[in-house]
């Protein structure tokens, strides 16, 4: 088990490859919680980071104008990762290839976030490096999007040192915003999506976003699914406690 906050789920898969390429056959790996249940709701509470809102729309709006931090939700999801060679013996192609991962941690121990977000920009650039891959090549970002002002605003700035003035044209999405804060579920079922996204051609848009805050200076995805060719998937992920998590995916075709 790797306990880093939200960012376990794309560290339990960044382990997984670890394991593949040392000779283990396959592993399953991914990240699910259920936290609607008293302990944990009393520890959302306490956080200051749930939302207020008493309708569906005022709930979790990542990058929103009006964002009021987030709901919980229950989910995630699970994977099969394994060598390549041995997914063909078994007639299977697979979904795509987790091309790069990187982690970083702040050294920044608070609920609020970091001042600055140099430690997010390196696993962004760790994990692209891993892959061998530019920011040029990358199709869609998954983003963290965490759903409060402070917290997304750092994100965003962290997006603009990596990708630069290709950041006002690269699609960006958090379709997580539809069922809630997963914890470390949440970049798990992103990585879900992701996958299918470069199956089907069809990025999701941000969830629950109808007023999308242009300070932020994302090209987001809003008001639809989009349909566009998808060989290179971004998602990254923040953890409580300083954690920092980017996963690179690329098609198998």
């Amino acid at each position: 088990m790797i306990v880093s906050g939200e960012a376990g789920g794309l560290d339990s898969l960044g382990e997984a490859r670890r394991a593949v390429r040392r000779g283990t056959r396959a592993v399953v790996a991914g990240a699910t919680e259920a936290a609607v249940a008293p302990y944990a709701m009393t520890c959302y509470a306490t956080s200051g980071m749930l939302t207020a809102g008493t309708r569906p729309d005022e709930g979790y709006r990542p990058f929103s104008r009006h964002a009021d931090r987030y709901a919980p939700g229950e989910g995630g999801a699970l994977f099969v990762v394994e060598d390549a060679a041995a997914a063909r013996e078994r007639g299977r192609g697979g979904y795509g290839r987790i091309a790069g991962y990187a982690a970083t941690h702040d050294a920044y121990h608070d609920r609020r976030p970091a001042p600055d977000p140099v430690h997010l920009v390196r696993a962004m650039r760790r994990a692209l490096d891993d892959a061998g891959l530019t920011p040029d090549d990358v199709d869609v970002v998954f983003a963290d999007g965490m759903g409060t002002r402070e917290h997304d605003l750092l994100e965003a700035r962290a997006l603009g040192t990596v990708f630069g003035d290709r950041l006002a044209r690269l699609p960006v999405t958090a379709p997580h915003g539809l069922v809630g804060r997963l914890c470390a579920g949440t970049p798990a079922l992103n990585v879900a999506t992701a996958l299918l996204a470069m199956r089907d051609g069809v990025v999701p848009p941000v969830g629950n976003l109808t007023d999308p805050d242009p300070a932020y200076g994302l090209h987001l995805v809003t008001g639809g699914p989009r349909r566009m060719p998808v060989d290179v998937a971004m998602v990254n992920a923040r953890g409580y406690g300083g954690f920092n998590s980017c996963l690179v995916l690329t098609s198998t075709t």
